[in-house]
């Protein structure tokens, strides 16, 4: 665990990003440390009194491990800065994977999703290779399997970047569904997905299980002293092209426009079912 001290001198830096009246500078888990900047220098200052920290503590930094990501809007160049721990040069990456989640340069989620498509690629194969010798089985049993093994590795930490569509997740959906059908891969996506009635991935991810509309409720209940919900209440003043844009999106399209303009929690059960509505009228 990371001890108060360096959390207090990295703080009384007075640097970070600004959230609303305060800074979000430290984001800590468990020994994972990230620094959050709003410019080259501050990070270099940030840097440095990591160093210093360690040095006094004598705690050895995997600089190899370290990176530097500048997320930035698509047209902006990448800095050129050499950002330093003591003697280390740490290098500047396009895109780092944090507690599971790959975060790109660009604020693009193709190359998380992509991952997460293999790893639920994985699982279906290993499933497949299980029951593929077994006559008897149900649908309802294939679907239990993919419901609570596949699922919900495909839709990790969805309720961040569920709003986006990502053909790779559908993939793996649909070659779930051709196995079972008995199908080649040419077999059109619509008809299969009407035989099997299983929702496209992304609108399963708007209200299933612990997705955008749950988070949002999740949200509704913190309060709002928690970090988490002070950084929410900034992304809610801008909503524009950010993740409470989408939400009003998704509101919208069920019908809880108010819900979302009031700060009000939804019915997730409702809000599903007219979803899934609104997918067979399609």
């Amino acid at each position: 665990m990371i001890n108060d001290d360096l959390v207090d001198e990295i703080n009384q830096l007075g640097l970070g990003i600004k959230i609303g009246e305060s800074k979000l500078s430290l984001p800590l888990y468990s020994d994972d440390i990230v620094l959050m900047a709003e410019n080259e220098c501050d990070m270099q200052k940030m840097l440095d009194k990591l160093h210093d920290w360690c040095k006094k503590w004598r705690v050895l930094i995997n600089t190899d491990k370290s990176k530097v990501v500048h997320f930035r809007a698509s047209r902006k160049k990448r800095s050129e800065f050499q950002f330093r721990i003591g003697g280390n040069i740490l290098q500047i990456i396009d895109k780092y994977k944090y507690l599971g989640v790959i975060l790109n340069e660009k604020k693009d989620y193709t190359s998380n999703a992509e991952n997460l498509s293999a790893a639920g690629g994985r699982a279906l194969g290993a499933i497949i290779s299980k029951i593929h010798s077994l006559k008897e089985f149900g649908i309802k049993t294939y679907e239990k399997l993919y419901v609570s093994c596949i699922v919900p590795i495909l839709d990790y930490c969805s309720s961040v970047w569920g709003f986006k569509d990502l053909n790779c997740i559908d993939t793996i959906q649909n070659k779930a569904i051709r196995y079972f059908l008995g199908v080649h891969k040419f077999a059109p996506k619509l008809a299969i997905n009407g035989d099997f009635g299983w929702l496209p991935s992304k609108e399963r991810r708007w209200c299933n299980m612990d997705r955008m509309v749950r988070y949002w409720n999740r949200l509704m209940d913190m309060d709002n002293s928690r970090r988490c919900k002070r950084v929410f209440l900034w992304d809610y003043e801008l909503s524009t092209n950010n993740w409470s844009s989408s939400v009003r999106t998704i509101m919208s399209l069920v019908s809880m426009d108010d819900n979302f303009q009031q700060m009000l929690k939804c019915d997730v059960i409702l809000a599903f079912a007219i979803t899934k509505t609104l997918v067979l009228k399609r």
